[in-house]
């Protein structure tokens, strides 16, 4: 970079009128700049295209000029001066589809700032004014974008009393229906994956032919600004100790169309497992507790697997002592531990 490097400044003439800033004379001796020669290429196509009985040339250089500045300058004011240039274009040319491509510019960077609700209104207009152009597409497609449906679902590993919350991460969606079903502990740990909680399209499918364990639904609060909201729920008492997915969905029908699920697996179950730490003796240590009273349970079944390359390996199976405490050799780091 030279030491005489020309910087792209926000409060110079890139977001001034037109005509100002094709009049710029832009002073430097940074005279390899290839910024400079880019301001001097738009300067140049204005000027040509000013007199043009169609502007759109002309308008389109101008919306890439401001789009250019956007990019290149610097300046704690750049986000207000580009936006401002952009509603001067939009005002100066309402009628013309360019217009259309500067609303989608402007309702971009709103949205960007989180100012979803502006960003949603000038996007709309776009759309609405010029549906059959690039920029009413654009627009239409940050409409969409704005308004889509999302929700995320998390919960604890493991269910029993007291209940633990389920946390519903959502937006723009005003219900959301859970299920519970039942998994086969077993039959997951066969699949090839890394991970038995995984599932493939197939798996999930399979799942929701399930018999259901549980059902109910939830409504939430609107969110009117586009933007997530946060709800904690308490998820429905007697269900028998088990391997479950807890499956959520925007539609009662749980189905593909216009739709999200989500599943989450978890256990319910009166256990609890507490690790040693690793005390450089060689091996995998830890407690098998009543999750409700803290008390240690005797004779409980310990069985572990870990990674060796793409397979899952089992490790000889043990029991708890009267204290809780099982143990076995460390062949791996890490492990996948059932009590």
């Amino acid at each position: 970079k030279a030491e005489d490097a020309f910087e792209l400044s926000s409060n110079g003439p890139i977001f001034d009128s037109t005509d100002k800033f094709a009049a710029w004379t832009i002073v430097t001796t940074d005279n390899d700049s290839r910024t400079v020669k880019a301001l001097n290429l738009y300067q140049d196509l204005l000027k040509f295209h000013k007199k043009d009985a169609d502007k759109s040339a002309y308008i389109d250089a101008n919306l890439g000029r401001l789009n250019f500045g956007k990019n290149k300058a610097f300046g704690e004011n750049k986000n207000d001066r580009y936006r401002a240039a952009l509603k001067n274009l939009i005002n100066d040319w309402a009628d013309h589809r360019i217009s259309a491509r500067a609303r989608y510019n402007l309702a971009q960077s709103l949205d960007q700032d989180g100012d979803k609700v502006a960003a949603h209104k000038i996007a709309s207009q776009g759309r609405n004014a010029f549906p059959k152009t690039p920029g009413g597409a654009m627009c239409h497609n940050l409409v969409n974008q704005i308004e889509s449906k999302t929700s995320n679902v998390t919960i604890e590993r493991v269910w029993n009393d007291p209940q633990p919350d389920i946390t519903i991460k959502y937006r723009n969606v005003d219900q959301i229906h859970f299920r519970v079903v039942a998994e086969n502990w077993e039959a997951a740990m066969k699949r090839k994956r890394g991970n038995p909680q995984w599932l493939d399209q197939n798996e999930k499918k399979a799942l929701l032919r399930k018999e259901i364990i549980s059902q109910w639904s939830v409504k939430l609060p609107p969110t009117t600004d586009f933007h997530e909201a946060v709800k904690t729920i308490k998820p429905p008492k007697g269900i028998p100790a088990g391997f479950y997915y807890l499956v959520s969905s925007h539609n009662e029908n749980f189905n593909d169309a216009n739709n999200v699920c989500y599943y989450t697996d978890f256990w319910a179950s009166d256990l609890s497992i507490v690790m040693r730490q690793r005390s450089g003796n060689g091996l995998v240590e830890g407690f098998v507790l009543n999750a409700k009273s803290g008390e240690p349970i005797a004779g409980a079944n310990i069985r572990a697997w870990t990674r060796n390359g793409n397979a899952r390996q089992e490790v000889n199976p043990t029991t708890s002592d009267a204290n809780g405490h099982f143990k076995f050799q460390a062949i791996n780091r890490g492990y996948l531990i059932l009590a």
